[in-house]
């Protein structure tokens, strides 16, 4: 499928997935949202454009020819399930290089690297901090910070109460910048 305004291709794939019943009622495929765990849903066929899939597992199952019946969807609902009891931690994934038989040295380059990246981010203490959450909000309201000293002087203060939520430390910080920038060039 190609996009009208892009030259790139526009790759869809038709994945069965396991849709609340609430959604299914609705007769549009935007409206399929995934069932909650435990909750009963029923097995739907629904495109997805290809670049929002993250992983392809390495498990193999034999699907029926013709999944319009609905209980040829739900026998595949069981087989998945039948994985999931298998493979607790996961199932396994699709491996390029072992599973594909892909031998292209810049490929093992690039699955080391992000191996290699994934092993620094888990080993990182910040990775397992149960305050990541304030950190990563510390460091937002930083970047704010940043971008505004990199501007100078020309924010006006209704810019700077717009840019940061009210009754926070670093609205005060900003104002106090203003502040002094003001000051400086009176």
């Amino acid at each position: 499928m190609q996009s009208s305004t892009d030259s790139e291709p526009l790759y869809v794939v038709e994945v069965l997935v396991h849709c609340s019943k609430d959604s299914v009622k609705d007769a549009a495929t935007e409206a399929a949202k995934p069932a909650a765990p435990g909750e009963t849903g029923e097995m739907q066929v629904v495109p997805v454009m290809l670049h929002l899939l993250t992983s392809i597992s390495s498990v193999r199952l034999y699907i029926p020819k013709d999944l319009r019946p609905f209980d040829n969807r739900q026998l595949m609902l069981k087989s998945i399930q039948e994985v999931q009891k298998r493979f607790p931690d996961g199932v396994p994934l699709l491996d390029p290089v072992d599973d594909m038989g892909i031998k292209d040295p810049a490929l093992k380059k690039v699955i080391q690297k992000v191996e290699a990246f994934e092993h620094r981010m888990y080993s990182h203490p910040l990775h397992s901090d149960p305050n990541l959450e304030a950190v990563y909000s510390l460091c937002e309201k930083k970047a704010v910070v940043r971008k505004l000293t990199l501007k100078g002087p020309f924010y006006t203060s209704i810019e700077l109460l717009c840019l940061v939520p009210e009754h926070s430390d670093i609205t005060v910080i900003l104002c106090s910048y203003w502040l002094a920038l003001q000051n400086t060039l009176m």
